[in-house]
């Protein structure tokens, strides 16, 4: 067959135009299946590509390779289907042909990994049946499991947990990333919920120094994800490598909701962050930050007003310090190295008026 425009055939004219009738003549008539266009695609890639499911089956019955590569990107026409979404031409490849499921691209592409990013439910169901690897990694291993998660996809992380998909699986370059982080972050609770159910280790490291989910829900001000990581045996008093634990994370951000929460299961109320900064405690992190209602909440569970950190500072101390201001209630019945007396005010004036209330009855 004399080429058109380069390396284009009129089959590949025929398929790209959808012209079904004009594809049948010219197959029926020895068009050839194989000669790659200028794009480097065959007439079954162009057809698939395009969506073309009766070109397609068409030219699969005459005999085209249905796990040829495309010579620029490597890709079947199985691995083009998924990425398109064209759920048809997909159950059509791996009904009535022998698509291979686990042939990926020449950047590493597969199949069910294509489909998990692009959020193809029934074609994941379909790669599932026909018996697909669910765990093979995409580049620095991250799995269809763990894109799924970090894109939301909720009935299709369900679909590969059935499947047998690690839940604990972790990224290859970075090993605290596995799919229950990255549904935690993105504030996933279904998944979170999925995850945990399907064995996903609520206690494992998730960053530096020993943090786990349990931290970043805190930090991140998750009021969801830390309630159902605290219902599900999330470790309420684990500490970092230098002592932090997730209520001070919580403090950190003003998190009033997740700091109760935290309480109510047990979390050490009067812990201290001892290599940080003099030793810290969870009401000295709220009083810097002149966070009122959650220094309410700290004194109201039994936060210890007058705790002193080894430099002898005490929490009115560290609230009033704050912008170099000093509170006037300072005159009052507070412990003797607290601070130097002054007769100002500052912006956390309503902090200091909590703080000095609980340190003026427990010194009478």
């Amino acid at each position: 067959m004399i080429p058109y425009d380069g390396n284009v055939t009129p089959l590949d004219i025929a398929c790209l135009r959808g012209q079904f009738q004009i594809v049948k003549i010219l197959v029926q008539n020895g068009a050839n299946l194989f000669d790659a266009s200028e794009d480097k695609s065959t007439p079954l890639h162009v057809a698939v590509t395009e969506g073309y499911h009766d070109i397609a089956k068409i030219l699969i019955k005459f005999g085209a390779a249905v796990n040829c590569l495309s010579t620029n990107e490597g890709e079947t026409p199985l691995l083009i289907a998924c990425k398109r979404g064209y759920s048809e031409i997909v159950e059509f490849l791996l009904e009535f042909t022998n698509a291979d499921t686990e042939i990926d691209s020449f950047e590493n592409l597969t199949p069910i990994y294509i489909a998990c990013k692009e959020g193809y439910t029934d074609i994941v169901k379909l790669l599932v049946q026909a018996g697909c690897d669910v765990n093979r990694p995409y580049k620095n291993m991250i799995t269809p499991l763990s894109i799924a998660c970090q894109k939301g996809y909720t009935e299709i992380v369900s679909v590969l947990i059935q499947a047998g998909a690690l839940v604990n699986s972790s990224e290859y370059y970075d090993h605290s990333v596995n799919p229950l982080f990255k549904a935690c972050i993105q504030g996933f609770s279904d998944i979170v919920k999925l995850l945990i159910k399907g064995g996903g280790d609520v206690n494992g490291e998730v960053g530096e120094g020993g943090k786990t989910l349990l931290f970043v829900a805190s930090q991140l001000g998750l009021t969801e994800m830390v309630r159902h990581l605290v219902d599900n045996g999330a470790k309420v008093n684990a500490t970092t490598s230098d002592g932090s634990t997730p209520l001070m994370e919580a403090c950190k951000g003003g998190h009033v909701k997740e700091a109760k929460i935290l309480i109510s299961h047990g979390a050490q109320i009067n812990s201290c962050y001892p290599t940080h900064d003099n030793g810290v405690f969870p009401l000295f992190i709220a009083c810097k930050h002149g966070y009122t209602e959650l220094v309410e909440v700290l004194l109201q569970c039994g936060s210890n007003p007058n705790v002193s950190r080894l430099d002898g500072s005490t929490p009115l101390y560290i609230a009033t310090r704050n912008k170099h201001q000093v509170c006037m209630v300072c005159h009052y019945k507070t412990p003797h190295n607290s601070i130097s007396c002054s007769c100002q005010f500052l912006i956390h004036f309503h902090t200091c008026i909590f703080l000095f209330q609980k340190c003026l009855s427990s010194h009478l």
